[in-house]
């Protein structure tokens, strides 16, 4: 004969286990509700200082190039950056806006592409290594720079050197470019070097 009453008291006790267990679950499972919002905030917080971060960069290299441009050549020139993301891959283009007018690199000359290119040396060397201050090493990048903004191309250089205490090694034909140099190598054809300044 089954005894209920000692029956019953063990439904009782399993009932009762069964219920902590519930209360433990409903516990665990409020605290990883909390853990997911806060991954959540923190995911929104990494995207926002990402986005921040891109469209930082984006102003930062669209001012410098533009002052660089404006500085050597003329005054209405404005370097600009598009972002051109898709298919998974990050990427941007470069263009020159003109007054109301924006135009890829292609449509302008060699020496505009000089300009652009050296400015964007000296920013990219002093982020990817800040603290490593190795020397810049340009070779006839001015050299289709016409004439009249050689100089100011040379005068660039220095300014930027300054800037970014980043020391150039400039090998050049142009005598206009290197007027700005601390100091002048001077190589003849048979290879023997003077120091000229």
């Amino acid at each position: 004969m089954i005894d209920y009453t000692v029956r019953l008291n063990i439904l009782k006790s399993r009932r009762d286990e069964a219920a902590r267990e519930i209360e433990v679950c409903k516990k665990e499972l409020n605290e990883l509700a909390r853990e997911e919002e806060l991954t959540e905030k923190v995911r929104r917080v990494f995207v926002q200082s990402s986005i921040l971060g891109k469209e930082t960069a984006k102003v930062t290299l669209e001012n410098a190039v533009t002052e660089g441009l404006r500085a050597v050549h003329c005054h209405n020139l404005k370097f600009v950056v598009n972002d051109v993301t898709g298919h998974g891959k990050a990427g941007c283009s470069f263009k020159i806006k003109v007054g109301d007018r924006c135009s890829g690199l292609h449509c302008f000359g060699g020496g505009i592409r000089n300009i652009i290119s050296v400015i964007l040396r000296f920013i990219f060397a002093e982020f990817t290594y800040p603290k490593l201050k190795l020397p810049l090493i340009l070779d006839e990048v001015g050299s289709n720079l016409s004439r009249e903004y050689q100089e100011k191309f040379g005068e660039l250089l220095a300014i930027l050197s300054r800037k970014f205490n980043r020391q150039v090694i400039l090998i050049s034909h142009q005598p206009n470019v290197i007027r700005q140099a601390d100091a002048v190598i001077s190589i003849n054809s048979d290879g023997e070097s003077s120091y000229i300044q």
